[in-house]
């Protein structure tokens, strides 16, 4: 019986042994697949740096779009400040003003022209607030904005 068990496990084991030597994966499949593996990794690779590259094109629009973002920002609150003073100068009501009035509303704007943050447009509004005569004060602030307006909006 021993011999019986022996035998037969002899003969399980050349069956098996001569399955698995016998139908594999033959040399042509095996070339095709590993020629499709490397044109697989090509690809991965050209659409990483594809990838890289599109990410790379987002941040930078993304950072010209905050730019632009700022500079519309800045150039609205300018037009603000332009608004506040030209429409009451064109409409005659700030000839109409008292020195105290024409000082307060100048001085309403003072926070606003700061918040701008040009040091320049900041000097320009507080050379009206000090000028006894402020026609040209006026008028060099208003050509330093509009100048900064464009600049701005570029």
């Amino acid at each position: 019986m021993k011999k019986a068990i022996g035998i037969g496990l002899a003969l399980i084991s050349i069956l098996l042994l001569a399955a698995s030597c016998g139908g594999g994966v033959s040399q042509d499949e095996y070339d095709k697949v590993s020629a499709d593996l490397t044109a697989a990794r090509a690809e991965n690779q050209n659409l990483q740096t594809q990838l890289s590259t599109k990410t790379a094109e987002l941040a930078a629009k993304d950072s010209e779009l905050e730019t632009l973002k700022k500079n519309s920002a800045r150039a609205r609150a300018e037009m603000e400040v332009l608004n506040s003073i030209f429409i009451p100068a064109m409409t005659g009501e700030l000839s109409d003003f008292t020195g105290a009035e024409a000082f307060n509303l100048f001085l309403g704007l003072l926070d606003k022209v700061k918040a701008i943050g040009d040091a320049g447009l900041t000097d320009s509004f507080q050379a009206i607030m000090s000028s006894e005569t402020a026609d040209q004060a006026v008028l060099d602030f208003f050509v330093y904005l509009l100048q900064d307006i464009l600049k701005s909006l570029e």
